[in-house]
């Protein structure tokens, strides 16, 4: 098993994936009290694999992207079932889930990578193609944040696909700047491209 991890801007919270490629792992919020580090709370479900999470800079947005099993732990579920919660911490220290994002938005891509905005403002996501899907390169979907009645929520705004011959099937690494106007999206090469 490895771990992903994210880290709030002022180091007081972080949250932690356990990650086996074999078994879903939970996802952990743990908060810094001056002394030591204490969990908060496990905001997702060990049934869902988890690709990739992020922490805005407060420590008070968590976004986790990855894929749902639907119900076996048969492996090519990883490939399969795309999602993206949005969970986000209430005065009272509890991560409530706000936002749920799945194939409607991402159609037969599922999430590689995700990262967001310091203020939570944009959140981008990296995916290769799923099992169910002939494509041949991977996808980039942006989401940008609308509010409605005080209620944070996002809508994919655009998305950009990978469809350059010299690159291999699979995902993008993707990482945005603190006020998300700039992206950085990473390509797999072919390793027998001329």
């Amino acid at each position: 098993p490895r771990s992903l991890l994210s880290l709030s801007n002022n180091g007081t919270v972080l949250a932690i994936t356990e990650k086996d490629i074999l078994s879903p792992g939970p996802t952990a919020v743990f908060a810094f009290d001056g002394n030591e580090w204490k969990e908060q709370q496990v905001v997702v479900s060990p049934n869902r694999w988890v690709s990739s999470i992020a922490l805005d800079g407060s420590g008070n947005v968590l976004v986790v992207a990855g894929s749902f099993n639907a119900g076996s732990f048969d492996f090519s579920d990883r490939f399969r079932n795309p999602y993206l919660e949005v969970f986000q911490c209430q005065r009272d220290g509890r991560w409530v889930s706000i936002f749920l994002g799945d194939n409607t938005i991402f159609g037969e891509w599922i999430p590689a990578s995700v990262d967001l905005s310091k203020d939570a403002s944009a959140i981008v996501i990296g995916a290769g193609p799923s099992l169910d899907n002939d494509q041949k390169e991977g996808k980039v979907f942006v989401l940008e944040q609308t509010s409605k009645d005080d209620v944070l929520s996002w809508e994919q705004t655009y998305s950009i696909n990978g469809s350059r011959p010299e690159l291999i099937t699979g995902g993008f690494e993707v990482q945005l700047s603190s006020d998300g106007s700039t992206l950085l999206a990473g390509y797999l090469a072919s390793r027998d491209r001329h």
